[in-house]
């Protein structure tokens, strides 16, 4: 076991949990926009949500 396995194996971690993060972080925007424009389509169906858009 070298060092510089320690170092390739630490980077590789770090790497697969910053996809990760920035996967859960793209979902939560799309979660996030499909709710936006959900509620935008409830309102304008209710009449009271032309000035939205």
């Amino acid at each position: 076991m070298t060092p510089g396995n320690d170092v390739v194996r630490a980077n590789q971690l770090r790497r697969s949990q910053e996809a990760r993060g920035k996967q859960q972080r793209e979902k939560a925007e799309a979660d996030r926009v499909k709710r936006a424009r959900a509620s935008k389509a409830r309102l304008a169906r209710k009449g009271s949500g032309a000035s939205l858009f």
